[in-house]
């Protein structure tokens, strides 16, 4: 669990719960931070003062908080994954951004997009080790802001748009359908979001190609998780995590930190570690949580960038040498 608590979290999502359901100085207990760090920090804090502020929340506020208050979660809290979105050219296009980008807002978070003949099904799994009622708030917070961006891009109310949560029923349902809707169901096999398929080629009403590209650029920099840490290994993490399907080679996580193979080998040799051994632990990772999650080794090495099962296999034996809980 402690791998997942040290992810990182955007501040200013720390700082719009406090600011929406508190004054100076609330929710802060137990995150070891002050209001002025709060006030100062730039770019980044760890999942686990997140979960901190959030189990802080609930204690004053109730378990359906994040209900309270559903516009906090419009398209401004989220960057440039947002803007990208809503002025995709479609909205099929806008959801493979969110796919594509939002692990960089929501680093606890895989997405996958799938079809059936009548829906796009668009698919919230964790890929670290979360206890349901720390990740059921997260899904609630991500299901809302989907939900607003489809909203942005229709100019109207996706009524049509169906909710499907993992966790059991939860005693505030009402309030949850209040603001998702009435097609909403709990105890599902996974974490999913539905819309008609129909809608995939719906031209957003925002829909700005220059803008669209600008954000995209800015994504693909990594720009706004990478370049407000010095931690040479922590940049490198960021990337590897940020990843959607497949793991990325030394030589593209080196071209996107604008840097040589040779330059970044160099520097996390110096921090005791290499490129390598980052790798592995990310894909060790993402196993962990699918495993629990009960998703295939045929899937798994498919998600986990492996050339089949069995090469799978190896590196899980391999964990297993090195960790015996892995076993």
């Amino acid at each position: 669990m402690g791998d997942a608590y040290g992810l990182p979290n955007p501040i200013g999502y720390f700082r719009t719960v406090q600011r929406a359901f508190g004054a100076d100085g609330d929710f802060l207990e137990g995150t070891g931070l002050t209001q002025a760090q709060v006030d100062a920090t730039t770019g980044d804090i760890d999942l686990g003062r997140q979960l901190q502020q959030i189990r802080n929340v609930v204690g004053r506020c109730g378990r359906d908080w994040v209900f309270q208050r559903p516009d906090m979660w419009g398209a401004a809290m989220h960057g440039a994954v947002a803007v990208a979105a809503i002025s995709a050219p479609t909205v099929g296009h806008a959801l493979e951004v969110l796919q594509r980008y939002g692990k960089s807002r929501a680093s606890w978070s895989e997405t996958c997009i799938s079809t059936t003949r009548q829906h796009i099904c668009f698919d919230l799994e964790l890929s670290v080790p979360l206890d349901v009622d720390e990740w059921r708030h997260l899904v609630e917070v991500h299901f809302v802001t989907v939900r607003h961006l489809v909203h942005n891009a229709l100019g109207r109310e996706p009524k049509e748009m169906g909710f499907f949560f993992r966790c059991p029923q939860p005693d505030y349902h009402d309030s949850i359908r209040r603001v998702l809707g009435t097609n909403v169901e709990f105890a599902s096999s996974t974490n999913r979001i539905r819309i008609p398929r129909n809608w995939g080629a719906i031209r957003p009403v925002a829909e700005d190609p220059r803008l669209h590209a600008q954000a995209i650029n800015e994504l693909s920099g990594t720009a706004s998780w990478v370049a407000d840490t010095g931690d040479f290994k922590l940049r490198v993490e960021r990337i590897l995590r940020g990843a959607s399907r497949g793991r990325l080679s030394a030589e593209q996580v080196a071209r996107l930190l604008a840097v040589s193979r040779r330059t970044m080998a160099r520097r996390l040799l110096a921090e005791g570690t290499t490129f390598r051994e980052l790798s592995d632990n990310e894909a060790k990772l993402r196993a962990r949580a699918m495993s629990r999650a009960g998703v295939t080794r045929e899937v798994m090495a498919l998600r986990l960038g492996y050339n089949d099962p069995t090469s799978l296999s190896r590196a899980w034996r391999r964990w297993a040498a090195e960790d015996p809980a892995e076993r």
